[in-house]
């Protein structure tokens, strides 16, 4: 993990270690105010999470402040965010769990089910206004021929690395 860094009212959270980015692009969404986190301002709770090591795979405050920024654009609470929100190759990503749960919520997709979830292979029937739209699979062939199959995560957890991908298909 990175050293903890702290905010300078000169700076405006311009992070002063060496594996940092400033958060002068996020300035104007940085200072706007979170959610029940006790009236911090996004930039706050960046800094806070960043630096309490709970999310590892934050590189930077400036990260934290991104992902908090997607997240609250899709209605989400600030802990939501940071533990369903990633960042792969410079784009965000929702796992798989986080697009379901935006599935089942809503009253257009929420008959949406999961028709076949085995270590081998994921559907996913969808549902609009109660008429089937189609389906969403993935297979542990399909796994293989993307070259996943093998992957650290693909070993241990099979039948939710294909939800994740039969969702992501469908969403």
């Amino acid at each position: 993990m990175s050293e903890p860094v702290s905010a300078s009212p000169d700076t405006n959270l311009a992070v002063q270690t060496p594996a940092s980015t400033a958060l002068a692009a996020a300035t104007v969404i940085a200072d706007a105010p979170v959610g029940p986190a006790g009236g911090m301002s996004v930039k706050e709770l960046a800094l806070h999470a960043f630096n309490s090591g709970m999310f590892k795979k934050l590189p930077n405050p400036s990260a934290a402040v991104m992902i908090l920024q997607f997240g609250s654009d899709l209605g989400l609470s600030a802990t939501t965010s940071l533990t369903s929100i990633h960042f792969y190759d410079g784009k965000p990503s929702m796992s798989g769990n986080l697009m379901w749960s935006l599935v089942q919520r809503s009253p257009i997709w929420e008959d949406s089910c999961i028709k076949v979830m085995t270590n081998k292979e994921c559907v996913i029937s969808w549902y609009k206004n109660g008429t089937l739209r189609g389906e969403s699979s993935f297979t542990m062939e399909d796994a293989k021929l993307a070259g996943l199959a093998n992957k650290d995560n693909w070993r241990k957890w099979p039948r939710n690395m294909l939800f994740n991908r039969a969702v992501s298909e469908g969403f």
